[in-house]
């Protein structure tokens, strides 16, 4: 069972935004807060309820409650190692493990990416093509009876997608994600993914981790539309959470926690200078930074307007039927430029990320970072 308080409401959550590679930066948070080292919680190890996560956030929500079980100290530990050891490009090695480019000439430039195995290489490489010339055959073909502008169906050629491989990704997941202490874990787990056909958010728990789809649903909620195939689960495709909801407070409030802790992994946006060579993905990848920030302060602004609203109800009394409550959260973002791109997983890079976000969880300070915090109305009541 879930461990309330005793107004019965889920006393306290996390909630964890995607944001790639920068992710990293919340195994530092978490390591910080699940060792009692900030003043967030007064100095003691976070114990909290629900936990909600989008697109790498996702992933690190279920990999904390994979080793939840060990104890908070133990969890942070297995992320910071999982991300370290099994995720990172290690110096001296070809390829992270959670992407690669298909059929990337590189591999073939390097004799110690391909000399260890040359077979495995050169059967990865015939694999690469017969899938690169399937894609390439049913586009043709749509381009050959296509009745639209010619200009459009062009364009439409061009799939970045194809390109890229989350196999090794997906294997990772496989063996360190531990989906039967996802599903008996005593913490609420919510998964924030973007139905791509309707174009709304779904939100999978805990019970919805099983053997057969439960890899598939953190490979969908981590799903960049463009970058990443999207992922089907039953009847549906579904595509990167952050879509629609990048920052995940509603399900943790709706699910009753009062005490947020949100971990925001994308940079401050204006301290991160221009790039000095304008790109498309550079902008599309600056203008993603601008709304999913943008939507995150709107989200935060509501939260303070209802702590400011129910502090001016009158029903607002211990004893009142009112559903409505104040909630404080405590945000945790860097603010500090970073030039580590969403898809830079380089060992040095996420370890800067893991120290950073540790060291902001240390030195939390919830004037600067803009806590929200009750309210008391009129009668002191809060």
């Amino acid at each position: 069972m879930i461990s309330r308080s005793s107004t019965g409401s889920i006393s306290s959550g996390l909630v964890l935004s995607g944001g790639g590679a920068r992710a990293a930066y919340e195994v530092g948070v978490l390591k910080a807060l699940l060792n009692g080292k900030s003043p967030a919680t007064d100095h003691t190890p976070l114990d909290f309820d629900v936990v909600a996560g989008t697109s790498a956030g996702s992933l690190n929500a279920c990999l904390l409650l994979s080793a939840m079980h060990d104890g908070p100290s133990a969890a942070a530990s297995y992320m910071e190692n999982v991300w370290l050891d099994d995720f990172a490009l290690v110096p001296g090695n070809c390829n992270n493990r959670m992407f690669r480019l298909r059929a990337n000439p590189v591999h073939f430039l390097h004799p110690a990416c391909w000399l260890p195995n040359p077979f495995a290489s050169l059967s990865l490489l015939a694999q690469d093509s017969a899938f690169l010339t399937r894609e390439a055959f049913k586009r043709g073909t749509n381009l050959l009876f296509a009745s639209e502008q010619i200009s459009q169906k062009v364009i439409e050629l061009i799939d970045f997608s194809s390109l890229v491989s989350t196999d090794a990704f997906e294997a990772v997941l496989s063996s360190r994600v531990n989906l039967a202490n996802i599903r008996s874990s005593h913490k609420l787990l919510k998964i924030s993914c973007t139905d791509w056909r309707a174009g709304v958010a779904r939100v999978f728990i805990n019970s919805s981790m099983t053997d057969e789809v439960g890899v598939k649903i953190i490979l969908a909620s981590s799903a960049i539309p463009g970058v990443f195939s999207a992922v089907e689960i039953g009847n549906s495709l579904y595509v990167d959470g952050g879509v629609v909801m990048n920052t995940p407070l509603k399900p943790v409030i709706d699910s009753g926690a009062e005490i947020l802790h949100v971990i925001y992994a994308e940079p401050a946006v204006a301290n991160t200078p221009l790039p000095q060579l304008p790109s498309t993905a550079g902008a599309i990848s600056r203008a993603l930074e601008i709304a999913l920030g943008t939507m995150l302060k709107k989200d935060i602004q509501l939260a303070a307007k209802v702590n400011l609203q129910v502090a001016s109800r009158k029903d607002n009394h211990p004893r009142s039927k009112s559903s409505h409550r104040q909630v404080i959260i405590h945000r945790y973002s860097s603010n500090e430029a970073q030039d580590i791109g969403w898809l830079s997983f380089g060992q040095d890079g996420l370890k800067r990320l893991i120290e950073l976000g540790f060291r902001d969880a240390v030195e939390h300070n919830c004037k600067e970072s803009e806590c929200v915090l009750p309210t008391q109305n009129s009668d002191g009541l809060l």
